[in-house]
């Protein structure tokens, strides 16, 4: 039994990297909203203050998932070693695993706030541009009086 158990860490690692992969793209995405014009005033700030929390929950979001990675890593490594060396290694990998899915856990519960805070980014966003048209044909009809 003991001989799968060390092998376990192995198999959760894939989707865990799946889950580094996609947040470092959508992490990577941050620069490119900060670097795009937002409105003056009130909502400018609260937009740039929630892309920097946005940013702020990326960053803990994969610390935790590469903490999950070494944890699985190590667990795998250990659990082998001490195989190899008829060592019971059972509840070490399992103390280890568990603690990496733990941190797999925290990361997920981080992007489900994220993706709160972009959903509210696109709330403001929308508000900024629906200002913006309607404020638009009343400055068009001012310069052409004629039309």
């Amino acid at each position: 039994m003991n001989e799968v158990v060390w092998m376990t860490p192995l198999i959760l690692m894939p989707g865990v990297s799946l889950l580094i992969l996609s947040t470092a793209a959508r992490f990577g995405q941050i620069k490119g909203e900060l670097d795009r014009p937002v409105a003056d005033g009130k909502q400018g700030l609260r937009l740039i203050d929630i892309i920097w929390r946005r940013a702020l929950l990326f960053r803990r979001s994969l610390i935790c998932l590469y903490g999950a990675i070494v944890l699985f890593t190590l667990a795998s490594l250990l659990g082998g070693i001490l195989e190899v060396i008829s060592s019971p290694s059972g509840t070490v990998v399992i103390a280890m695993t568990c603690l990496g899915i733990a941190l797999v856990v925290v990361a997920a519960l981080m992007l489900v706030l994220e993706t709160r805070l972009m959903y509210t980014t696109l709330q403001i966003r929308h508000e900024i541009v629906c200002a913006h048209a309607l404020s638009q044909p009343a400055e068009t009809a001012k310069r052409h009086p004629m039309e």
